[in-house]
């Protein structure tokens, strides 16, 4: 049967886009967990390309492999805006739950991002910001799409 990852127990942390290191960017990278364990590359894109761009998605692979499970049910995206980054982390944290998900998606700064989570928070406008709101909508439709922004 299909079922999600469940979160630990915040192991993530945020990462700035523009970073000054040199002439290289740095794409700020983010866990997300529960999700399903069938999710496809193509319906990640389509939760998460509404706050911006996607540079990277990928997949935490299983230890050992399942009937009807691709991977773990946890990955790492990739966005090259803050903007972007903050959007997701602040409607989808903790509030979306996709089907056949118990638990709600966790979207958080990727651990590898820590030392740029003070520059993160300031530009979401304060660590207050980024708190999920008390309530939890599930996200409509195979790996939810249709509407997800809209239901509340």
């Amino acid at each position: 049967s299909e079922s999600c990852s469940e979160s630990g127990s915040g192991s993530g942390g945020y990462k700035r886009s523009r970073a000054d290191h040199g002439d290289k960017v740095e794409l700020i990278k983010l866990y997300v967990s529960n999700v399903p364990k069938t999710m496809t590359e193509d319906e990640v894109h389509r939760i998460f390309s509404p706050y911006g761009k996607l540079e990277e998605i990928s997949f935490i692979p299983l230890a050992v492999p399942q009937p009807n499970a691709a991977h773990s049910g946890f990955l790492f995206i990739k966005y090259r805006d803050v903007s972007a980054a903050i959007g997701a982390v602040k409607t989808l944290n903790k509030v979306a739950t996709l089907p056949t998900c118990y638990y709600p998606l966790a979207v958080e700064l990727a651990r590898e991002s820590q030392h740029l989570k003070h520059l993160f928070i300031s530009e979401a406008g304060g660590e207050q910001a980024l708190v999920p709101e008390l309530r939890n909508r599930r996200i409509g439709g195979r790996a939810g799409l249709e509407g997800e922004g809209k239901q509340g």
